[in-house]
């Protein structure tokens, strides 16, 4: 069948070491429905939380009991719904006076592409209670270790998200929600309220979001970080959220001193 045969590992430059001697001569690949897997298994979400939704959210997460979920979660909230796998990748090293580094290894790049956010007082706050709970401290490879570890290893994404799903388990059943959300949409919860409520451009997310940009211009020429563009997003969302916590109107309003989200807003 036209697709189905595969030059043999031992002539394929690509091919690891370790399957040079496994003889194959057909791709195995191919018989998996790739249609039928990306079906069941890429689905695109549409769960937003509404406003009270995510301040009862924000409150089940202030009151958990363990630091590291804690404030893990509240970082997500604070840094505009980064993605929780570059979150719990930060290092003592990422983090700088003004700003904070991530990388984003999403796309078919080689080197995770460097993500820089400005460093807000509400995020300053945050992850210097992480340095609290873990000072720093060098991997056996001499690297910096990273901000989100537990008995000597990054915590694992999975169980941010088992925490997330018990929110959701919680406020159903005080029926503060009226359907179960995971811990992907509260990243597009963000972004819809920094487009709908905030009224944050399109471009401006991105960069703020960092959601794969792979567009030509992206990839080639714009190069700068944009910090200007995400310290105002940052703001406003921060703002929105102080006010949420404190039970404002939903209205975007400036403060001189943002409400803090480590103690709960």
């Amino acid at each position: 069948l036209a697709g189905s045969y595969s030059p043999p590992a031992s002539v394929d430059p690509m091919a690891p070491v370790a399957a040079k001697e496994f003889g194959l001569t057909v791709n195995p690949v191919t018989a998996v429905p790739a249609t039928k897997m990306a079906a069941a298994f890429n689905r695109t979400g549409n769960r937003v939380l509404g406003a009270d939704e995510l301040r009862h959210y924000l409150a089940h997460v202030a009151a958990l009991e363990n630091d590291l979920p804690r404030l893990a979660l509240q970082l997500q909230i604070v840094t505009g719904g980064q993605r929780m796998q570059q979150l719990l990748r930060i290092t003592h090293a990422d983090v700088m006076d003004k700003v904070v580094n991530l990388y984003d290894p999403k796309g078919k790049r080689l080197q995770p592409r460097l993500h820089t956010l400005p460093m807000l007082p509400e995020v300053d706050e945050i992850l210097a209670a992480l340095m609290l709970v873990n000072p720093p401290a060098k991997e056996e490879n001499g690297a910096e270790a990273a901000l989100f570890r537990s008995r000597g290893a990054i915590v694992v994404l999975e169980s941010i998200s088992n925490i997330v799903q018990g929110i959701s388990d919680a406020m159903l059943a005080k029926e503060l929600t009226d359907a179960p959300f995971r811990a992907g949409d509260i990243r597009r919860t963000v972004e819809t309220t920094l487009n709908d409520t905030l009224m944050v451009s399109k471009g401006v997310r991105a960069q703020l979001l960092s959601p794969g940009l792979s567009g030509v211009q992206d990839r080639h020429y714009d190069k700068g970080k944009h910090l200007a563009a995400k310290t105002n997003a940052l703001r406003l969302w921060n703002d929105y959220v102080a006010d949420l916590c404190l039970g404002r109107s939903a209205e975007v309003v400036v403060h001189s001193e943002p409400a803090s989200m480590v103690a709960g807003g």
